[in-house]
């Protein structure tokens, strides 16, 4: 919000870095002195024209990321529902707080146009926006694995396919060897992008 808002300020014309500091989120750790200081420096007319470009296409993906969700949403129906939402409702999200206030996101994705967890829920059967980080890839998952989980026999067989676990070399009780599989597996892509997300929504 406070970055925006600077640049927005910038392309308008403004150049005076304690007035742009002003536009500092109360959020924001840093104070308005410091953020006064990195605004200060030459404005080179071809910085601030790229600047606009950047700005206008970011505008620009923010508009294609709503149509791919209106998109999303319109595909949905045609996959049958695992559950019935309205005969066995969501379980209460786990992610709130003491105090019921949902914790507050970190990671800075748009939420799309549509109830996700409700919809996810409904073709896994299971609230799989439980899963730490892995809220905003709920339907990347199923796109990529599916929802039949039988072919699986075990967690540790699908944690194995989505090379997420190291692959040991052992003889005589002694490691030999240890390391990763080179596997290129965009669903298990998809949890290692959610341990990061949890990794940094859980740094002081």
């Amino acid at each position: 919000m406070t970055g925006l808002a600077i640049v927005d300020a910038i392309l308008a014309g403004e150049r005076d870095a304690t007035e742009l500091s002003k536009l500092r989120h109360s959020r924001i750790k840093a104070d308005q002195e410091t953020i006064r200081k990195s605004l200060m420096g030459n404005w080179r007319l071809e910085h601030l024209f790229t600047l606009g470009q950047s700005r206008e296409l970011y505008r620009t993906y923010q508009q294609w990321i709503v149509e791919c969700d209106l998109e999303i949403e319109k595909l949905l129906p045609r996959f049958e529902p695992s559950i019935n939402p309205a005969e066995k409702p969501l379980p209460r999200d786990q992610k709130r707080n003491r105090a019921g206030q949902k914790r507050r996101k970190k990671n800075g994705h748009p939420n799309p146009g549509f109830d996700l967890r409700t919809e996810a829920y409904k073709l896994f059967g299971v609230d799989v926006t439980q899963i730490p980080g892995l809220e905003e890839n709920a339907l990347s998952l199923f796109s990529e694995v599916g929802r039949d989980m039988s072919k699986w026999p075990t967690a540790g067989h699908f944690a194995s396919w989505l090379n997420l676990c190291p692959d040991n070399d052992i003889s005589g009780g002694k490691t030999l060897w240890r390391g990763m599989r080179t596997v290129k597996n965009r669903a298990g892509h998809l949890f290692r992008l959610a341990a990061s997300f949890l990794h940094y929504a859980l740094r002081p």
